[in-house]
């Protein structure tokens, strides 16, 4: 598993959670030739885009290795994923979003959380520091999910 993202605090996120490798998007150069080198020199099997940026998934379809699969998970405003026509059917990409787990999804995540395998980073805050919170978030700065307690 291949994490992208930026900063420490994501960093030290994501390879907590099992990733084998994170390529940090505000530093790695090529991003594109990055990801691909490690993930064998072919690229990923799919790649599950959360992104609030567009560009996000057009890239994907650039490193995806063949037959693999893009997951639209984050809802851009205004995005548009723009496939290369021959890329994509030279390649044999498939496209697919996900928004919502059917209920085997639903048993299959609970079932990771009572062994233990999940484990969210969560930060509480207090209801006055709620416009810091969103400050944050905006900034991208929030690593995980924060908890506004009245």
């Amino acid at each position: 598993m291949i994490g992208v993202d930026t900063g420490a605090d994501k960093r030290a996120m994501v390879l907590g959670y099992g990733a084998e490798t994170f390529i940090d998007f505000q530093d790695a150069g090529d991003l594109t030739a990055k990801i691909v080198a490690a993930s064998a020199g072919l690229g990923p099997h799919a790649a599950i885009i959360a992104s609030g940026s567009g560009a996000a998934y057009d890239q994907a379809l650039l490193y995806l290795r063949a037959h693999g699969t893009l997951v639209c998970v984050g809802l851009p405003t205004d995005a548009w994923i723009r496939a290369d026509v021959m890329l994509t059917v030279s390649k044999a990409l498939r496209i697919t979003g996900s928004f919502v787990g059917n209920r085997q999804d639903a048993v299959e995540a609970l079932d990771f959380v009572a062994r233990g395998l999940v484990m969210p980073r969560i930060a509480i805050e207090p209801l006055d520091r709620v416009a810091s919170v969103f400050e944050r978030m905006e900034k991208g700065l929030i690593s995980g999910r924060v908890v506004v307690k009245c």
